[in-house]
């Protein structure tokens, strides 16, 4: 995909600083999600909470792999650490494994011995996480699950494109 006339983001303006970014914000909102559910004896909101955790150490993880894989190569490590970032990749399914462990664990409880749930505080944790969507799409933002480097490649190696510029979705 040609986006060499036009760039978007100018150098540094994502990368490293939006990663944390990011990430700084699922931690936030997992932290509320995860004390509201506590509170409101809500096992959905907990285990949505763990589950943005597991993706926060996903993104942190995956950071710092990728930071690791552009180590030079040394004496020690003849071919650099460009294997780090498979490694990250493998970590990475850990915190998820122990999230659902948790999960099933407390469904188990659950089933066993019902708690009430206080269903006015998770409608509002609820409430807030729609609001993020709809500012997500108000805002234009790629709808979650596409690419907009995949979709630009596949259209820009169809035949008779000679580029793709400046692509919205």
């Amino acid at each position: 995909m040609n986006h060499d006339a036009h760039d978007h983001n100018p150098a540094g303006s994502i990368g490293q600083r939006g990663l944390y970014f990011a990430a700084g914000i699922m931690l936030v909102y997992a932290v509320i999600e995860a004390g509201t559910g506590w509170w409101a004896n809500s096992l959905a909101l907990m285990s949505d909470a763990g589950h943005m955790l597991a993706d926060t150490s996903a993104l942190l993880i995956a950071a710092l792999g990728a930071w690791l894989a552009q180590r030079a190569p040394s004496s020690r490590h003849s071919y650099g650490l460009g294997r780090a970032e498979f490694i990250a990749a493998l970590v990475n399914g850990l915190p998820m494994l122990a999230v659902v462990s948790v999960v099933a664990i407390h469904a188990i409880e659950r089933l066993q011995q019902p708690l009430a749930v206080k269903g006015e505080a998770v409608s509002v944790v609820a409430f807030i996480g729609l609001l993020r969507e709809a500012l997500h799409g108000l805002m234009e933002g790629v709808p979650l699950g596409l690419s907009l480097s995949a979709i630009g490649n596949e259209m820009a190696g169809r035949p008779g494109a000679l580029s793709v510029h400046d692509l919205h979705i």
